[in-house]
């Protein structure tokens, strides 16, 4: 039988594999070298310092589009960090009407124990507002340096919250390895 901690991380992760169908469209090859153009391109806004606290997993329903396009200047795919260090990440998120929400959190969901941080937004993604057709999603980027000073090790995928007292959950299809400090 599976122990209870189990199940809700599989209730949790079903739900947040769920909204993956939540992405933007597919960009076209002029898209795709926005994007790559805009990625290489400095930011209009720096990176803010988050501290990542408990996340009591809150009901949600799929909504809005987002993606995390780099972890430590690195494409995000299987990255591996270790507990105690800080993480930089990149990337975008629109709500439901590809407007920007103003209190997204960043989860990272793990099979013991949750955590999230405060996700701002404001970094100019003029390949998002053309991609999405919204000039409001012009600013839904995102630079944050997250320290994982108490984040325990192990698995954990990624989503972005939003919406309040009706908040939705974009599944950012990525995940993060966090080792024991060497």
């Amino acid at each position: 039988m599976a122990s209870a901690p189990r199940v809700t991380f599989m209730l949790i992760a079903a739900s947040l594999l769920a909204a993956c169908n939540n992405q933007a469209p597919a960009p076209s090859s002029t898209d795709t070298a926005a994007a790559t153009e805009a990625a290489s391109a400095p930011v209009s806004a720096p990176a803010a310092p988050v501290s990542l606290q408990d996340y009591a997993a809150a009901s949600t329903t799929a909504g809005g589009n987002c993606a995390l396009d780099a972890v430590n200047g690195s494409p995000s795919t299987g990255t591996i960090v270790a507990t105690g260090t800080q993480v930089s990440m990149s990337g975008w998120i629109a709500d439901a009407t590809n407007g920007v929400p103003d209190d997204a959190l960043l989860v990272l969901t793990g099979i013991q124990r949750s955590y999230s941080g405060a996700l701002p937004t404001g970094v100019e993604r003029p390949d998002v507002a053309a991609a999405l057709s919204s000039e409001p999603a012009r600013l839904s980027g995102y630079n944050i340096d997250l320290s994982l000073q108490d984040v325990d090790p192990g698995d954990y995928a990624l989503t972005i919250v939003h919406g309040g007292t009706s908040p939705q959950s974009c599944n950012l299809g990525k995940g993060l390895s966090v080792t024991p400090a060497p």
